[in-house]
């Protein structure tokens, strides 16, 4: 059997972590590099050769970030550079954070693959706008306000020269009207700028999520939708849920269907063992014909990945 290898797969090697404790290496790191998408990227690495039990002689590459070591890399593979095994084990480690994420956030427990597409960012968000609207509107109101007060200081506590506090009172009820119109201007200002918007009516540039099933959700939701049309599945036109409720228990049925995975020289076939509920087969049915319309592949491998439904016992 060829054992697993994490990141990227040579001839009968594998590559693992070093579980803490990390050992002291016995040689000083140096600067090695790798490239990424025709870049030089750097790393300090220390790489020997070092006892296994039960192996025997294996690689040991020990990482270093800020002079510090970070991690150790236990490998077989003893061809390949040390910056480059470690910056893909370490892409890798990054890779399962995001699984971790995903699933403790939203549910979502595998990826298909890391093909991508560029859709309008539709999440509604405060309106910048606004907020400065509102800023402004306070301020008039406090101009308003403290004008008040003055004038009213002023009325109930007038000087020794009457008629320099009337002139003083004139102009400060000029300023109040002033004010006030401001005010008011500010008001009507602010009424038309919504509080929340769609961020692509702010901002037009399209986004990145991930599309159907990269991450999940998106095709799934849509195969479990209750008018989702499909020319390819006989049963598409048959309700499949009719709560949101229902849709998700749906979904996250499907998402931990059990089956198996068959590797021929040119193609995968994920073959699942059909649910139980009559309208779950339905909707993994349809799902399975949307996947296959535009199969997925895993990085690396040119073979595409078609789903099936085992016949029922």
């Amino acid at each position: 059997m060829r054992p697993k290898c994490t990141g990227v797969e040579v001839d009968d090697h594998f590559v693992t972590y070093r579980r803490a404790p990390l050992r002291t290496p016995g040689v000083a790191p140096s600067r090695g590099w790798t490239l990424v998408d025709g870049t030089r990227r750097y790393l300090g690495v220390a790489d020997e050769t070092v006892a296994m039990g039960g192996v025997g002689e294996v690689r040991q590459i020990s990482v270093y970030e800020d002079e510090k070591l970070a991690l150790q890399i236990l490998t077989s593979d003893k061809e390949s550079s040390a910056a480059f095994l470690a910056r893909r084990l370490v892409n890798r480690w990054r890779i399962e954070n995001t699984f971790k994420y995903l699933e403790d956030h939203h549910s979502i427990h595998w990826l298909c693959d890391y093909e991508m597409d560029l859709r309008a960012d539709t999440t509604v968000v405060a309106v910048p706008r606004r907020s400065a609207a509102r800023a402004e509107l306070k301020e008039k109101e406090a101009a308003v306000a403290t004008l008040e007060r003055v004038i009213g200081t002023t009325a109930t506590i007038p000087g020794d020269d009457i008629a320099e506090t009337n002139r003083g009172l004139r102009r400060l009820q000029d300023e109040l009207v002033t004010a006030r119109n401001e005010r008011d201007a500010a008001k009507e200002a602010l009424r038309p700028v919504p509080a929340k918007v769609r961020r692509n009516e702010i901002d037009p540039r399209p986004r990145s999520p991930p599309r159907g099933f990269t991450v999940g959700r998106c095709r799934w939701s849509v195969a479990c939708s209750p008018t989702t049309p499909s020319s390819t599945s006989p049963a598409a036109s048959t309700p499949i849920s009719t709560t949101r409720t229902s849709t998700r228990a749906i979904t996250r049925n499907l998402l931990h269907q059990p089956g198996a995975v068959t590797y021929a020289k040119h193609s995968i076939t994920v073959t699942l063992r059909p649910p139980d509920a009559p309208r779950v087969t339905r909707a993994l049915a349809l799902l399975c014909d949307q996947l296959n319309a535009n199969p997925p592949r895993m990085t690396g491998d040119r073979r595409p990945i078609t789903y099936e439904i085992a016949a029922a016992s």
